[in-house]
């Protein structure tokens, strides 16, 4: 069976996740409450964000690939701001965190790490004329080229 990537809904559900919780760590949470939650919405939304990376750089092949990796670069972005904030102290919540800026700092360096990745693969994702190509996958290029069933 085909497993099938909901790349369009799937980042933009990821990057309502961040957003929220970028909105959510400005606030005076209760930690008791709150802490471990905030710590897993990061842990997963750094692995995914991880996950669509390996994906979209493993097959130069997809289909709107570089449309994905822009949506990935702005995901990435704002997951960085958000990292930021908590280790500079600009939110709120980043007390609750101060025991976990070790780990933080770490997910932060390697996301501007996939940053420096996303912005290479859509400098070589682009034509020579600067204009960006859209290449067909080997799925599509069976069914272009596969002989007409109605003939």
């Amino acid at each position: 069976m085909i497993n099938i990537i909901h790349y369009e809904d799937d980042i933009f559900y990821l990057t309502a996740m961040v957003k929220r919780l970028s909105d959510g760590v400005k606030l005076e949470l209760d930690m008791s409450l709150f802490l471990n939650k905030i710590l897993e919405e990061i842990a997963f939304l750094s692995r995914s964000i991880e996950y669509f990376m390996d994906s979209l750089q493993s097959s130069k092949l997809k289909v709107n690939r570089l449309n994905y990796l822009k949506s990935m670069f702005k995901l990435n972005k704002l997951f960085i701001e958000l990292l930021n904030a908590i280790l500079t102290d600009q939110v709120a919540f980043a007390k609750n965190l101060k025991n976990h800026f070790p780990h933080l700092a770490g997910l932060r360096d390697r996301h501007i790490e996939h940053e420096s990745a996303i912005k290479e693969a859509l400098h070589v994702g682009k034509g020579p004329s600067g204009q960006e190509h859209e290449v067909l996958s080997e799925e599509e290029y069976k069914i272009l080229l596969s002989p007409d069933e109605d003939e």
